[in-house]
């Protein structure tokens, strides 16, 4: 004879759903979040629980109400996303839920979180033009002012001090975080003079 547990009675056990809720403000409809949520899919499933997905939009009384519906189905914890690494202020009702911020952090560290390494990644990028021997490195950013933006120009500085080139600010330019921000920045660096034009962005 086969044997298949009852989900609720063992939930009522061990205390556990195997559930867990990601909300997000705006990930969801993001075109670059689809990676974000499927890693998140893929680590629940992991651990043998099942991921239940929901979008705020930016609506704080929705997303207060997405918290309460979670807690209400007693998930085992909630994923906060953020669309971009910044430091915010999380709903009020997530405290009242184990919960991680993803993307994001907050100013006192009272939620744990994970958020990209943005210096490193800044050096890593730089490190490989510097090693195929670029010496004039020019830095298209982001234009707002969030932890992303001044934590990858300090690994911008960082790299270029290692390799004991200097900073010059006339390499760095800024623009807003979109495909045509980027394509203007980009265009500013190349169309220096030549003496000064970067061999790489």
């Amino acid at each position: 004879l086969s044997y298949t547990p009852n989900r609720l009675a063992q939930s009522l056990r061990l205390r556990r759903t195997n559930t867990l809720g990601f909300i997000s403000d705006q990930i969801a409809t993001s075109p670059h979040a689809g990676k974000t949520i499927l890693g998140a899919q893929d680590a629940a499933a992991d651990y043998g629980s099942l991921l239940l997905l929901m979008n705020s939009g930016n609506d704080a009384e929705l997303e207060n109400r997405e918290i309460q519906a979670l807690r209400d189905r007693q998930v085992d914890g909630i994923i906060y996303a953020a669309e971009y690494h910044r430091i915010l202020v999380p709903p009020v009702a997530l405290a009242a839920a184990p919960a991680v911020l993803l993307d994001a952090r907050t100013a006192n560290g009272e939620f744990s979180s994970v958020v990209p390494d943005e210096v490193g990644g800044a050096v890593t990028a730089m490190k490989e033009l510097i090693d195929h021997g670029h010496r004039r490195i020019g830095f298209a950013t982001n234009i707002t002012d969030i932890p992303a933006t001044r934590l990858r120009l300090d690994g911008f500085k960082k790299a270029l001090k290692a390799a004991r080139r200097t900073y010059q600010r006339a390499m760095v330019i800024e623009d807003i975080s979109e495909a045509h921000g980027g394509f203007r920045a980009a265009s500013a660096l190349l169309d220096l003079p030549a003496s000064t034009r970067p061999t790489a962005l």
